[in-house]
């Protein structure tokens, strides 16, 4: 296995690796702790917290800007007022354009009570609004963030909406973004940043599934676990690729810089698990490329997936097969421990090197 281009953070997590291996077979219950792919999910861990902070910098400099514009020239949030109303109807739902008493009868949500209550808190929202004269960047604002605490962006909300109603308040924040947007380019360029940060949040907690809370403990193995996917053959692989690459490239457009190699760091957690057993006897795993050269050629790009820089030489790959578990684990501790003495010169891997073509 020769990984052309490998940084010293690569070769150090590979390390880290072996050593963890090396602790499960002497003592099989350190598994319950800790995992190879363990580092690969600190890695993308990494790239987690930088998005979070990310978010929430950007979220007070929006809220530095909504206050410094309260009171001030009113904003026209018409447009899409005007597509929450054509949604409602579309939906076979009446509101009282006087008490503001919403009518679910004869409705596509009747007897919903979930989607009910989001449409309910909204309307109830809105008509306290109504009885402003004018609108200013502060009252969107707010109710931009009113909406927020109803959709899943980056986490489970405590609603769990699903399907219509979340695309319906999506919609609705979107066209809110646009008309304050226009209005104050700097409000647009900072929610720019929000925004990005929010999706690649989304993006991968829909891949990972709900289960995993991000600001949990052990993440780090968490992640590392829903990284095996990317060597699977289940359809969500696919949604765990482009997760990955959103997280990955977001957080280096807004400064996160990485010397490493996620998806090098699953190819050779993966390669761990071929020859000393799955740490995590996972029912999966017959679905699972295991350390064959379908694997690696999915780890190079050649045929589907992404470029590592990792290239498979015949003849080493084939030293780590046929011997028992010692002479393996000597076989791959000797070739990791020989990069390490390659001169090289450090890198730093840009997007593109985990990019999905």
């Amino acid at each position: 296995m020769a990984m052309k281009g490998s940084s010293d953070t690569d070769i150090d997590g590979m390390s880290k690796q072996l050593d963890t291996m090396q602790e499960i077979r002497k003592n099989p219950l350190v598994a319950m702790t800790k995992r190879p792919a363990d580092v690969p999910g600190s890695m993308l861990n990494q790239r987690l917290k930088h998005i979070f902070k990310l978010k929430k910098d950007a979220g007070d400099q929006m809220d530095a800007i909504a206050n410094s514009l309260k009171g001030g020239a009113p904003v026209d949030v018409s447009k899409a007022l005007q597509g929450v109303s054509r949604k409602l109807e579309g939906y076979g739902i009446e509101v009282d354009p006087v008490t503001h008493k919403v009518n679910y009868k004869n409705s596509v949500f009747d007897g919903l009570k979930t989607p009910q209550n989001a449409i309910s808190r909204l309307v109830k929202k809105l008509s306290t609004l109504s009885k402003k004269t004018n609108l200013d960047a502060h009252d969107i604002h707010v109710l931009k963030k009113f909406i927020d605490e109803g959709v899943s962006y980056g986490g489970k909300s405590d609603t769990g909406l699903m399907g219509s109603i979340e695309v319906m308040l999506k919609d609705f924040r979107h066209g809110i973004n646009t008309a304050l947007g226009e209005k104050f380019p700097e409000y647009k360029r900072v929610n720019t940043q929000y925004s990005e940060a929010m999706d690649s949040l989304e993006s991968l907690q829909k891949a990972t599934g709900a289960s995993i809370n991000f600001k949990g403990n052990h993440l780090e193995t968490a992640l590392g676990t829903s990284l095996g996917k990317l060597m699977s053959k289940y359809p969500s692989r696919q949604n765990m690729i482009n997760a990955v690459n959103q997280i990955d490239e977001i957080s280096r457009k807004y400064g996160g810089e990485y010397d490493d190699n996620i998806n090098l760091q699953v190819l050779f957690a993966n390669e761990l698990d071929y020859q000393f057993g799955d740490v995590a006897r996972a029912s999966h795993a017959a679905s699972v490329a295991r350390g064959t050269k379908e694997a690696a050629n999915v780890a190079t790009g050649q045929k589907t997936i992404f470029g590592t820089g990792l290239e498979y030489a015949a003849g080493k790959y084939d030293d780590f097969r046929g011997v028992d578990q010692d002479g393996a684990m000597k076989a791959m501790r000797e070739y990791v421990d020989s990069i390490k003495k390659r001169p090289k010169k450090k890198r730093k891997p840009k997007s593109k090197d985990i990019a999905i073509k």
